[in-house]
């Protein structure tokens, strides 16, 4: 388990680097939302409270209060739970390893091209 401060320090690292973050959230047990490629936008560790956006879809922008939560995090992870049956999961999301298979496809094609010349 890791302190709010720690969390917190997690948030404002995967703010200030923009990094892209796939955000799961478990209500009662069942997946509620999978968000993927949104960034942290706000860090309020006084108020226990963290923006996201999605840069993809204009207006895209969520909050999420943390207070009474407990953590826990791993080096491209958190998870925040608040009791047995609700948590939010934090992941680095890698556009790359999440791409459609029409993009590999090009991408090995452009490759083998550009090895043949």
């Amino acid at each position: 388990m890791a302190s709010s401060s720690e969390a917190f320090g997690k948030f404002f690292t995967w703010k200030n680097s923009k990094t892209l973050l796939k955000v799961t959230v478990i209500t009662k047990g069942r997946t509620d939302d999978v968000l993927t490629g949104w960034r942290i936008i706000g860090v309020d560790p006084d108020a226990l409270q963290v923006g996201i956006s999605n840069p993809s879809i204009m207006h895209s922008w969520s909050v999420f209060d943390f207070e009474g939560a407990t953590f826990s995090i791993e080096p491209a992870r958190l998870t925040a739970t608040r009791n047995e049956s609700d948590w939010i999961v934090f992941e680095e999301f890698s556009e790359i390893a999440h791409s459609t298979p029409c993009a590999n496809i090009l991408s090995r094609r452009l490759s083998s091209k550009s090895q043949r010349t």
